[in-house]
This record gives C-alpha cells, structure tokens and sequence, in this order.
C-alpha cells in the first residue's frame, strides 16, 4: 500500500451457509464477500449502482479476478475485508481486497472491474465517477 492510499474496511460474520461441512469458508464465498465490501467502497465514494446504471448507462463489471489463498477462515469467525483502489485507466479499475481474520491475513484478491455501456462494452469510466474514484483514492 502507497503512503496516503486510503482504506475501507468491512466486517463479515462466517456464517454456516459459507463453509463446508468441516467449518472451512468455500473458496468461492471470498468472492461474495469482496462484492459487498466493494460496494460499500463504492458508495463511500458516492457511487451508487443504480444511479450508475441510470444517469450513465454504465455499471461496472468484473473482467479478472486473481487470488491467493494464504490461511483458511471457519465458521463464527469476523473477518475485516479491506479494500483499496490501487490503479484507475480509461475505462477499468483495480482493486485489492485483503481478507483478514485477526489481523493475520487469510486471502488476497485482486479484481480488475470494467465499465460497461449497456451494449455490453467497455466504455469509458464518467468524469463524474472518475473524479469520485480518484478524489476517494
């Protein structure tokens, strides 16, 4: 993380539906988790997803995710997810998402999101979601 690059932090309880029989989080559930922490980012910022799609005809997509299973998370557990925008391009962003439990960290996601037009291409991120993004960053 650079110096003065801002964090958003967002609780999740582990929850039974989350694991499998043995307590153990589903590789999976980490990328639902990261979808609401960054929507909460992302509003904190001021953009709302509805508003996005309605006013600019856009919404953003995921286009890669990349991950990195460091330590397991189970059942009960609070994890603390905190996310960061590390890089913003023409019509893409990037996103880092640390998946804490105690401070030990458990997993770490990468996720390029695309803004797409409602013909389902990319198009360029609006000025006035840019300037939020960066303003936040």
């Amino acid at each position: 993380m650079s110096e003065g690059q801002r964090v958003h932090t967002f609780p999740v309880r582990i929850y039974f539906e989350d694991t499998d029989a043995g307590g153990i989080v589903y590789h999976s559930r980490y990328l639902n988790f990261c979808e609401r922490a960054r929507a909460e980012l992302l509003r904190e910022c001021g953009i709302e997803s509805m508003s996005m799609m309605n006013e600019h005809k856009c919404g953003f997509a995921v286009r890669h995710a990349e991950m990195d299973f460091i330590k397991p998370a189970h059942l009960d557990e609070e994890l603390i997810i905190e996310s960061r925008l590390i890089e913003m391009k023409g019509a893409s962003s990037k996103i880092s998402h640390l998946i804490k439990y105690q401070n030990d960290l458990l997993v770490e996601i990468k996720i390029v999101l695309v803004c797409m037009g409602h013909g389902e291409r990319p198009v360029r991120i609006p000025d006035p979601i840019r300037k939020e993004m960066v303003a936040w960053q």
